[in-house]
């Protein structure tokens, strides 16, 4: 994953116009979760698993990713 390819939307981080992930009561965590995609994800790795149904969260978390102390 590219950094210059993620943009901010509102609550939504997009990548490349594709939805990522919301946050709508947790904006904080933006930053270390676009850090930690970019460093653990190819973009077909992750859009796979998400567009499988699987949660982005549950998707960071299944590799290391602990949004508690992000």
């Amino acid at each position: 994953m590219i950094k210059e390819l993620f943009k901010i939307d509102g609550e939504y981080l997009r990548y490349n116009g594709k939805i990522v992930a919301r946050f709508k009561y947790s904006k904080k965590l933006r930053p270390s979760f676009r850090k930690f995609l970019i460093n653990n994800f190819t973009t077909e790795e992750y859009f796979a698993a998400k567009d499988s149904g699987i949660a982005p969260f549950d998707i960071a978390e299944a590799k290391g990713w602990n949004w508690r102390t992000a």
